[in-house]
């Protein structure tokens, strides 16, 4: 598995696209896979957390394809430490009007899963079983 940290100009949380197994064409570019459509957004699940504690707070956003709640819980916990995971909410979809979605994802992001199930329509990482992964942290 591997991590492609994203940059976009004025915003400074961590991003991270973690993409497993992406077929990869000779050129050295990874394959254009065909759409999937409202099947692959019936699929997506993520999960948001937001905590303020001794001047800190944290922010998260994770997105990825899973069968279950379950299943998706699972795959966040590899991200967040066990004692904040009950703080964590997990979500069938993507709400576009969550305000951790509003804060982090930005908008063409947010809208590329809502109707395709997936970050990129190139791509397509999460339909390889990979993950959308953006946090924020501020304070003290």
């Amino acid at each position: 598995m591997q991590s492609i940290p994203l940059a976009l100009d004025g915003f400074k949380p961590i991003i991270c696209v973690s993409m497993s197994d992406l077929p990869i064409e000779a050129d050295g570019q990874p394959s254009h896979l065909p759409p999937t459509g409202s099947a692959g957004a019936n699929r997506l699940y993520t999960a948001t957390l937001h905590l303020l504690f001794e001047g800190y707070s944290i922010t998260m956003f994770h997105a990825c394809r899973a069968s279950s709640r379950v299943e998706a819980r699972e795959r966040v916990s590899s991200r967040v430490a066990s004692h904040l995971m009950a703080d964590v909410e997990i979500h069938h979809g993507i709400d576009l009007g969550h305000p951790v979605v509003r804060r982090l994802v930005p908008s063409e992001i947010a809208h590329r899963l809502f109707v395709h199930g997936d970050c990129s329509l190139q791509w397509r990482p999460l339909q390889h079983g990979g993950e959308l992964h953006i946090q924020e942290r501020a304070g003290a």
